[in-house]
């Protein structure tokens, strides 16, 4: 038995005895005033209740001390358990085959030759769309992208310009057009911890050794390019082609890693002239815009709307922004399985 039963037991058996003993003391003298015999039993009566308030006191302490601990161990339980379930569901979801598709990509360039180019792509785009559908289906330029039209008398809303035809501009030297249309290369680099927005700059993702996983895009990018007739608009859309996956830390190796991480999307820089050093040259990275692109990941895929993109612009640089989800499950809801 412990000395706080002991204590506890000692302040319930007190009043008791006490109740006890005054059937036979006289607590009282003759004249009405308490006894020495009273006040002995009065003070034995508080002592007891005293101990009793204090061993309440302390049990209930203990008690709830014993409660914590109990609460702490199903919590570490539970973490070493959620532990177990996160190294087997990184061990059965490993980062592989990783692609992107891009939707509605394009330049927002306002260079002389490509505003010219645009201006001549829709002159032709304008007539080829005038050709009976036989003339169309076998023009060396164009291609008709909305397979459901069945009249030869309807508009089509949508031209794809032929990669091996005379209009379709190919990433090159730095007079070309193609490289300030369409860019060099794409680089996807992935931040465990994101980056904050004031160390968003260009150096983040063409800088040596940065990020924890690195991939580039082959160069040069080849993508369906495309006009909508309605809009004018020209823009890009595929897969891209991708180099191999570039681990730079061992901190994103699976896809339960990439809950709450970064990835900064930028186009590879392409060197212009630099006057007025009639050789020398300049990196700069085009303005571009993504409406949105598919991040696929083996046999699952994430779809990355523009409202989930954030775009960062200064100077002669663009970066675009995607954050993951922050944890696991959230990220497990937006992944598909294909």
């Amino acid at each position: 038995m412990s000395l706080l039963e002991v204590l506890k037991l000692t302040g319930q058996l007190i009043p008791g005895l006490l109740a006890v003993v005054g059937l036979y003391l006289t607590l009282r003298n003759s004249q009405g005033k308490v006894s020495k015999k009273g006040i002995a039993a009065l003070a034995l009566g508080i002592f007891g209740t005293i101990i009793a308030v204090v061993t309440q006191i302390v049990e209930s302490h203990q008690q709830q001390l014993e409660k914590n601990a109990a609460a702490d161990r199903a919590i570490q339980e539970e973490n070493r358990l959620e532990g177990i379930r996160h190294d087997l569901s990184k061990g059965m979801q490993p980062l592989q085959e990783f692609s992107v598709a891009l939707f509605r990509a394009r330049a927002l360039s306002r260079d002389p030759d490509v505003e010219l180019y645009r201006e001549n792509l829709y002159d032709s785009v304008s007539a080829f769309l005038k050709k009976p559908r036989e003339e169309r289906d076998a023009d060396k330029d164009f291609l008709v992208a909305d397979s459901s039209l069945m009249s030869s008398r309807a508009v089509p809303e949508t031209v794809t310009i032929k990669p091996e035809g005379g209009f379709y501009p190919t990433p090159g030297t730095i007079e070309e057009v193609g490289s300030k249309l369409m860019p060099m290369c794409f680089d996807f680099v992935f931040y465990k911890d994101p980056l904050p927005e004031e160390k968003l700059n260009q150096f983040a993702v063409f800088g040596m050794g940065v990020g924890d996983v690195h991939v580039r895009s082959a160069f040069p990018t080849h993508l369906d390019l495309k006009l909508d007739v309605k809009r004018n608009d020209l823009y890009m859309d595929g897969f891209l082609a991708l180099g191999d996956w570039e681990d730079r830390s061992g901190r994103i190796l699976a896809i339960p890693d990439l809950a709450g991480a970064q990835l900064l999307i930028a186009t590879c820089p392409r060197a212009v002239p630099n006057p007025p050093d009639p050789r020398g040259v300049r990196l700069v990275s085009d303005p571009f815009w993504i409406d949105g692109l598919r991040l696929k990941f083996g046999n699952r895929s994430i779809v990355v709307r523009s409202a989930d993109l954030v775009r960062h612009a200064d100077g002669e640089y663009a970066l675009w922004e995607y954050r993951f989800p922050k944890n696991e499950n959230a990220l497990n809801e937006v992944l598909r399985g294909i």
